[in-house]
């Protein structure tokens, strides 16, 4: 077992079972890079696993979408596990129902073009 086993942990993890799939972004200041598929294997209240085919760097801050989650976090570690990598992620912030922040996003950025278009007319 490796240095990361379930008895060091604060929190139990939890395993996951069902549809694991999620992407991973690096975050590299304001730039998001592609995303990368990912396999989330457990999680906590404060952190998750998960299985990929790269390797990610500790320190590296990183988004996960998954379930209409949007979890930020930085990666702990990175080790292999087979031919993929398991990584250990410590939560920052998490954000849920992304569904809905979707939908409030597009109703500011209709809100926005109204606005301008009123603006536009008040001008002439």
């Amino acid at each position: 077992m490796s240095s990361h086993s379930f008895d060091q942990r604060k929190e139990p993890r939890v395993a996951l079972t069902g549809n694991t799939s999620a992407t991973l972004s690096l975050l590299n200041g304001a730039q998001i890079g592609p995303p990368l598929p990912v396999e989330v294997i457990n999680l906590s209240g404060r952190g998750l696993r998960l299985r990929t085919a790269q390797t990610q760097a500790p320190g590296t801050l990183v988004r996960i979408d998954f379930n209409q989650t949007l979890i930020l976090a930085e990666v702990c570690y990175s080790e292999p596990e087979g031919e993929s990598f398991a990584v250990g992620l410590r939560l920052e912030h998490s954000v849920l129902q992304t569904e809905g922040l979707e939908r409030l996003r597009q109703r500011f950025a209709e809100d926005e073009v109204e606005v301008a278009d009123l603006v536009d007319r008040r001008r002439r």
